[in-house]
């Protein structure tokens, strides 16, 4: 394998201030830089903060023109940068909970979450193309790539997304989330679990702080194919889950920001 270095953002998101969201990820894309970060994920509506009642409003208000810097960052760094935001497609009357990759080269691709939660399914729409298997490939530096699979929160906790995702070729599992202190513990769980079954490296960004009126754990946290925990960031804060992987292993750091 050769080597690769990817990373989850524990980004703290302001409710609806879509200006000062970017701001804070354009910080944490250059802190990802220096450490060489080719591939960066962050949790669910991050671009946005998790407020159900303004996503349809807040996913009209976003065009390509408002990710641009980021693209531009992308471009910059030679990093795909995975951000959590509300999209509206077409035909359907609710926008759905999403995540955009910009990548350095080649145009942007969409996921949209496939398994709503709770008052979810009130403000949004789960994905128009249903439950495929949705694997980005990160070229590697001997034309061997790394197969990132992405999920949204609530996707992860279903077995059958990770199962779909390792029978598509993924090594990666990078799921954005929103996960309260009281959900910490179960979620982790199966988040282990999926690593340890499927063989994937499993890698979670967690918000580092409460938004919309719900707490959150932080502790974005990274697991290897055999289920062991390879780093987490140790409680709430904005932060890098830094992972490397290569030949001899898997190896995480965490910079606290």
């Amino acid at each position: 394998m050769p080597s690769f270095t990817l990373a989850a953002a524990q980004s703290c998101s302001v409710d609806a201030d879509i200006a000062a969201n970017l701001q804070h990820h354009l910080a944490l894309v250059q802190a990802a830089s220096e450490h060489g970060v080719q591939w960066m994920v962050f949790p669910e509506l991050s671009l946005t903060g998790y407020v159900l009642p303004q996503l349809a409003s807040l996913a009209r208000y976003i065009t390509p023109s408002t990710w641009e810097p980021l693209q531009t960052a992308a471009q910059q760094y030679g990093m795909a940068i995975t951000v959590g935001l509300p999209v509206q497609e077409a035909g359907q009357d609710l926008p759905c909970i999403a995540t955009l990759t910009l990548h350095p080269h080649g145009a942007p691709v969409l996921y949209c979450k496939q398994y709503l939660h709770g008052s979810e399914q009130q403000y949004a729409a789960a994905s128009p193309t249903g439950f495929a298997p949705h694997v980005q490939a990160l070229p590697g530096g001997d034309d061997t790539p790394l197969q990132i699979a992405s999920a949204i929160c609530f996707d992860s906790n279903q077995a059958t997304h990770a199962q779909a995702a390792a029978h598509a070729g993924a090594q990666v599992y990078a799921a954005g989330v929103l996960v309260s202190p009281q959900g910490y513990a179960a979620d982790s769980a199966l988040w282990q679990q999926a690593a340890r079954q499927h063989a994937l490296c499993v890698l979670v960004a967690n918000h580092g702080a409460a938004t919309g009126p719900y707490a959150s754990a932080g502790r974005s946290a990274c697991w290897g194919p055999d289920g062991t925990l390879l780093g987490e960031v140790p409680g709430l804060g904005p932060g890098l889950l830094v992972l490397q992987l290569d030949s001899t292993g898997y190896r995480a750091t965490c910079q606290m920001l």
